[in-house]
């Protein structure tokens, strides 16, 4: 999905008025600038260290041939280009918030101290969750169902809550970005 968001956001860079090399030096060496690294990356140039891909189609005319990759290099060698469920960017995000929800509500908000495993839903209320995310209950993960982009629902074992007091959700998301949502309050009350 974020690789399309690139090719997209390129497009509509031409269609506010800049030039397609412009919108292609957005991507490239005006990000390595704007991080102080354009001494080695965001350009090809000997000493610079940079992945390349090979288009069908002249980006210099129509911007949207940079969606039609023929092949690619990275560190100098061939890689796949098809599409595989299992890769994991080497490369962590310098963005881990744009990954998680900012802040979330538990419901229900309150559970009796239990000896059984209790379905709760987390909605995210500013931001959106993802397939990959997961509830954790005071820094541990739980088994997490994703509902959709605002839910998920969590099963939180009987013996995590055993004690009565007040626990701490999050949703954190355990790919290379990682992150943490902000803290809702689980409060866990005595039985009778």
């Amino acid at each position: 999905m974020l690789a399309l968001d690139i090719h997209e956001e390129l497009t509509m860079f031409v269609e506010a008025g800049l030039s397609p090399m412009q919108a292609i030096q957005s991507a490239t060496i005006n990000v390595a600038k704007t991080f102080w690294k354009d001494k080695d990356f965001g350009t090809v140039e000997p000493g610079k260290i940079a992945d390349i891909i090979f288009v069908e189609g002249n980006p210099l005319k129509d911007v949207w041939a940079t969606q039609n990759v023929k092949s690619a290099l990275m560190a100098g060698k061939p890689i796949d280009i098809g599409f595989n469920p299992n890769y994991r960017n080497p490369i962590p995000s310098p963005e881990p918030w744009r990954n998680i929800p900012r802040q979330i509500e538990v419901a229900p908000r309150t559970l009796p101290q239990g000896k059984k495993s209790t379905v709760v839903s987390i909605k995210a209320t500013a931001g959106r969750v993802a397939p990959w995310h997961k509830v954790a209950l005071d820094g541990k993960e739980l088994e997490t169902k994703f509902v959709n982009s605002t839910e998920l629902k969590a099963t939180i074992p009987g013996q995590a809550i055993k004690q009565a007091g007040t626990y701490s959700v999050n949703v954190v998301s355990p790919r290379e970005s990682g992150g943490s949502s902000t803290s809702a309050p689980l409060i866990v009350t005595f039985t009778k």
